[in-house]
């Protein structure tokens, strides 16, 4: 193994991935099996949800919603896991790949 592909591979191990909630779109259902595997996603980070979310949420919710960084005319709807992370201070997913 090369010292540039083994450098690429340690990067790699350090990035964790996170899921962003859309909503509509089947994000509960992701963050359930997540939760199975014993991922936390979404919602599991900031609430425990009986028989979906673990009992002790890792994240707390932000306290500050940065309404300047919203487009025009969108309302916060007050769930941090359906909004885009860098919406909110602070951005826990920062530095995480997320899909």
């Amino acid at each position: 193994e090369s010292l540039e592909m083994a450098s690429a591979t340690n990067q790699m191990e350090k990035k964790k991935l996170e899921f962003v909630h859309i909503t509509k779109t089947g994000g509960s259902a992701i963050e359930m099996a997540a939760t199975q595997g014993g991922i936390t996603w979404g919602a599991c980070h900031y609430m425990a949800v009986p028989n979906q979310c673990p009992e002790n949420p890792d994240w707390t919710p932000p306290k500050k919603r940065l309404i300047e960084r919203m487009p025009a005319g969108l309302k916060f709807a007050g769930e941090p896991w359906h909004s885009p992370p860098h919406w909110l201070s602070p951005n826990m997913m920062e530095g995480s790949d997320t899909f």
